[in-house]
């Protein structure tokens, strides 16, 4: 029976230096995998690498813009190692309502979620199918959201506060039709290609600043509380590793039961 083991896996994970991503890696690398950092923002990325260096894991950096495909390309042609996963929590997007927002809000948030993740998967695809060979496995993962799905209820927002943007849920929900497609067209390959659509998981500024916000969106969830970021190692370590080699094409929401209701 496959068990859920990243020990000797590496990993490839975009947006890594962001609130949810640093700790997904961090938490792989503890788990004994290879972790590639990647971001736009060298200091940042080298200052968790650095981290993760000293605390004795795997971690390597991989400084590159996922939306330009020259990058993307020279990065898989360059690496030193092996790609087993990909996971994309790569996002570039600003607040903002559906009366104000600009064409090239809506532009970039799609360029950075979905012209990201196409990027990764044309450019990763040998890589990957060499995985399928040598390893027994390869996937992507890419990180959608809840919004992808469902829409923001106002009533969660404290009065003059801008809800979650309709140009996030729009790219998401696209990022999670795409991922479908890919997986598709992917199985001939034996590459898996799935999403995972986090809940509410505010980053710790938001937790800090915005408490009636905090207690609206606990008073939403099901189970009743925020996620923690490590409440997504356990999906990821599921969704990436060889306990999930007949799983491909899902969006595995992770949010405490938000879109059940």
């Amino acid at each position: 029976m496959h068990q859920f083991n990243v020990e000797g896996a590496n990993f490839l994970i975009t947006g890594a230096t962001g609130h949810l991503g640093s700790v997904v890696a961090m938490d792989l690398c503890k788990l004994g995998a290879l972790v590639f950092i990647n971001g736009r923002d060298t200091e940042k990325v080298s200052k968790l690498v650095d981290y993760g260096v000293t605390s004795g894991w795997k971690v390597r950096p991989a400084v590159f813009d996922v939306t330009n495909f020259s990058d993307v390309k020279n990065f898989f042609a360059c690496v030193d190692a092996p790609i087993n996963y990909i996971i994309n929590f790569a996002y570039s997007g600003g607040s903002g309502r559906l009366k104000t927002a600009s064409n090239r809000q809506f532009y970039e948030s799609y360029k950075s979620c979905v012209i990201g993740a196409k990027n990764l998967i044309q450019a990763g695809i040998p890589h990957l199918k060499a995985s399928v060979t040598s390893y027994g496995d390869a996937a992507i993962t890419n990180i959608a959201s809840m919004y992808g799905s469902t829409v923001p209820f106002k009533s969660v927002y404290e009065p003059g506060q801008d809800p979650n943007p309709p140009f996030y849920g729009a790219a998401k929900a696209s990022l999670i039709h795409f991922t479908k497609y890919a997986a598709v067209e992917l199985a001939a390959d034996r590459i898996r290609v799935n999403t995972i659509s986090p809940g509410p998981f505010p980053n710790p500024s938001t937790q800090q600043e915005r408490k009636e916000f905090i207690r609206n969106l606990e008073e939403r969830v099901p189970l009743g509380r925020i996620g923690n970021p490590t409440d997504l190692t356990g999906a990821v370590t599921f969704i990436n590793s060889k306990a999930a080699l007949f799983v491909t094409g899902i969006n595995l929401p992770v949010d405490g039961g938000w879109t059940c209701l």
